[in-house]
């Protein structure tokens, strides 16, 4: 493949992803809500994960086909351009007061795991028991954002006494099936785009003469954190800092 048909490939991936995780967020959380989960619950639990999704297809579809460097090239870079780019562009259009407590709390547990990533990767590879660990970090922090989030959401649940939760109208009914279409698109889309920025990069690599881990770093980890920075700059333009 040349290396203008594995860009164009690039572009045409950037942008299924993006739309595919716009419909994938905005349908998990509508149908959180439409089961009246709190939004509290919904952003420490469903909105972290799902946020993520993008990183977390093309770094396993990556691995599986064979493609270790670009998946754990996107799964470090990902993060430092979601704080180097993302947040700093953010940053740029409007001041944004950040709560001691938050920096303390979530700040502490993303710098303790990248600490331990960098240590346990000095020998070399990364074992299923490096992965299991990790997997049970997530396991810890959920359930830590959870506990963290009971008090608001008994606030919640004494502010909606009054509404009734166990009836839907029709036109609920209509909408939370509209929303889990576009969830099963959104997620279709991310995977078939996760495959295309794979293809593209793989190319662009022997294009370039690198490594795949650079393409992995820069390209496609850009890549899959566009709708984080869509995402965000739209949350500034609508106030929600």
């Amino acid at each position: 493949m040349g290396m203008v048909p594995a860009l164009l490939l690039l572009l045409a991936a950037f942008l299924i992803i993006f739309k595919g995780a716009d419909w994938f967020v905005i349908s998990s959380v509508r149908i959180a809500e439409g089961f009246h989960i709190p939004k509290v619950l919904v952003g420490a639990t469903i909105v972290s994960l799902v946020t993520v999704s993008p990183e977390l297809l093309v770094s396993a579809i990556a691995a599986f086909l064979g493609k270790t460097e670009m998946a754990i090239g996107n799964a470090v870079g990902s993060p430092i351009t979601n704080i180097g780019f993302i947040f700093a562009a953010c940053v740029c259009f409007t001041f944004i007061p950040v709560e001691g407590k938050v920096v303390w709390n979530q700040g502490l547990m993303m710098l303790g795991s990248v600490i331990l990533l960098f240590l346990l990767g000095l020998r070399g590879y990364i074992g299923r028991p490096t992965a299991i660990l990790f997997l049970a970090l997530v396991f810890l922090y959920l359930w830590y954002s959870v506990k963290m989030a009971r008090s608001a959401i008994k606030i919640w649940n004494e502010n909606n006494k009054g509404k009734t939760e166990n009836q839907q109208t029709d036109g609920e009914l209509f909408q939370l099936k509209k929303d889990v279409l576009f969830f099963l698109l959104g997620a279709a889309l991310v995977v078939a785009g996760s495959r295309l920025l794979i293809l593209s990069g793989t190319a662009l690599a022997k294009c370039f003469g690198v490594s795949e881990t650079v393409i992995g770093l820069t390209l496609v980890s850009f890549g899959t954190s566009l709708p984080e920075f869509f995402t965000s700059i739209t949350a500034l333009t609508k106030g929600h800092q």
